[in-house]
């Protein structure tokens, strides 16, 4: 079985959608997912083996970094945890999201205290944290566009840096599961 997930923008946001597909590629069923609200940019999506996470940037002033999780046919499972939690306007964007051994992680670009950074977070298939925030990038360049794929055994956090005087380059970093 295989799973479709799309973002589609409408009159006053975005919405979320997921698509049961069968092996011989017809159709089990779609759903609208509603319980994700005021989503501004593309959701991502991945499957760990029993549900599928997301993750989204919300539409509040803070733009914060959302993840929740959804059982095979798309029903809300647990409750929606935020990533990030700045009091200040952190303009966090741009989640993406892998599965590796049952957990979940999540990578995002944010602009804290004047710099733009790229942070880490992992989330235990129960949806609860697993240890701290990692500031994956760490420099005072701006960074952006981060991308997550996990192997067996960690996750590659891949994302552009214009450290070298304006010029954008692909750095990558790996992280311990």
């Amino acid at each position: 079985e295989f799973a479709g997930f799309w973002t589609n923008y409408k009159t006053g946001g975005f919405e979320y959608g997921l698509a049961r597909i069968s092996s011989l590629g017809k159709l089990i069923s779609t759903r609208t997912l509603t319980h994700i609200k005021g989503g501004n940019t593309i959701a991502r999506m991945a499957w760990n083996g029993t549900y599928f996470g997301l993750t989204w940037t919300d539409g509040t002033r803070n733009r914060m970094v959302r993840f929740g999780r959804l059982d095979k046919s798309g029903n809300p499972v647990g409750t929606v945890a935020s990533v990030t939690n700045s009091t200040q306007t952190s303009l966090a964007s741009l989640p993406d999201i892998a599965a590796l051994k049952g957990n979940f992680g999540i990578v995002w670009y944010e602009r804290r205290n004047n710099q733009q950074d790229i942070f880490f977070q992992q989330y235990t298939s129960t949806g609860t944290k697993l240890g701290s925030e990692i500031n994956i990038s760490n420099t005072s360049a701006t960074t952006t566009y981060p991308r997550i794929a996990a192997s067996n055994l960690n996750y590659l956090v891949a994302y552009s840096d214009n450290r070298s005087q304006g010029t954008y380059q692909l750095y990558a970093r790996q992280v311990s599961s």
